[in-house]
């Protein structure tokens, strides 16, 4: 009885694919009819977590990065390579998973970001809960107090571009309550910086900043701004 249901789910997957419409246009949500029950069509499941991880991507990575990967990034110095090479480590040794981090220094245009919003799709793929974040120097005490606030709960953090906020005394209270939490609880930080080492342990302070190299990779990028180089061009 088992093989011969097992049989007719086949066969009403198999006839559902050969009138298949597309995802985008099927009536039933993706939901297969088949004896006395129904299922979820897999090719409609994949469908629908990719359209989630887009609308994500979408959302919070600036549009010019939406299709970084790290395999399409093309460092121009040993620095550079270097950083592919431990994001690329960070990955396949799932190092969120114990609290671990990359803070990434160097100039703009060097592909800091770019790394970064790499890694972060790769862990959406992976249903790692993941927030990427930028500054937000402007607006009403209470919502920045909550923007900040949010960034405590997922397993992983991507702050890009710090720096520019830090000139609110206010907010950088609120980015060291926020960092302290995370060390404390074992959560990743990833952080995009144009400030050097020295001027990043400075503004966090001692006592963040030696937590940050218990936990992080900090790597100094070298380069020229390759927005640059383009503009060359023309």
């Amino acid at each position: 009885m088992i093989e011969t249901k097992q049989e007719a789910l086949k066969t009403a997957y198999r006839e559902c694919l050969e009138r298949c419409p597309g995802p985008l246009k099927c009536q039933r949500n993706g939901l297969i009819f088949a004896v006395d029950c129904f299922f979820l069509c897999p090719d409609f499941k994949i469908h629908e977590q990719m359209y989630r991880i887009q609308k994500q991507i979408d959302q919070y990575v600036p549009e010019s990065l939406q299709h970084a990967t790290l395999e399409n990034y093309v460092p121009q110095n040993e620095s550079q390579k270097r950083l592919v090479a431990i994001s690329k480590r960070y990955l396949e040794k799932e190092a969120w998973s114990q609290g671990k981090g990359i803070i990434v220094s160097g100039q703009p245009g060097t592909g800091k970001t770019h790394t970064m919003v790499a890694i972060y799709k790769q862990l959406i793929e992976k249903g790692v809960s993941v927030a990427f974040a930028r500054p937000r120097p402007v607006g009403d005490y209470k919502d920045i107090e909550h923007y900040y606030k949010h960034l405590e709960k997922q397993d992983v953090l991507i702050y890009d571009d710090m720096g520019t906020e830090l000139r609110k005394d206010f907010i950088m209270d609120m980015l060291y309550v926020l960092f302290d939490k995370r060390l404390s609880s074992n959560k990743s930080v990833m952080i995009t910086t144009n400030m050097t080492h020295n001027t990043f342990a400075q503004r966090v302070g001692k006592r963040i900043h030696s937590r940050f190299m218990e936990k992080n990779f900090f790597l100094e990028i070298e380069g020229e701004d390759y927005r640059q180089q383009k503009r060359a061009l023309f």
